[in-house]
């Protein structure tokens, strides 16, 4: 018997793990452009982000952006869109 894993048979085992692992919600992650969103409805927000950039009807956006609310305490949201006038909308 074996006692110990090599890298590869850990990684096979995690990926095995994680394959039948369900969202909370029911979400299905997916890939746009390189990038991976944790649902589809997010996955169509960005898209619709992009062709609202190229509209000229904002001035940008931001993926996964991080603040730091405390010591030890982060939240991560979906994008920030800043407006024509330079603002930041966070979503």
């Amino acid at each position: 018997m074996q006692e110990h894993w090599s890298i590869e048979q850990y990684q096979e085992y995690q990926n095995q793990k994680n394959r039948g692992k369900k969202s909370k919600y029911g979400a299905i992650k997916t890939s746009v452009d390189g990038q991976t969103f944790d649902s589809k409805k997010e996955a169509e927000f960005y898209c619709e982000l992009k062709m609202r950039l190229q509209a000229k009807d904002i001035k940008g956006f931001c993926l996964q952006p991080t603040f730091i609310l405390a010591p030890g305490l982060k939240y991560k949201a979906d994008f920030i869109v800043i407006d024509k006038d330079r603002k930041g909308r966070n979503n």
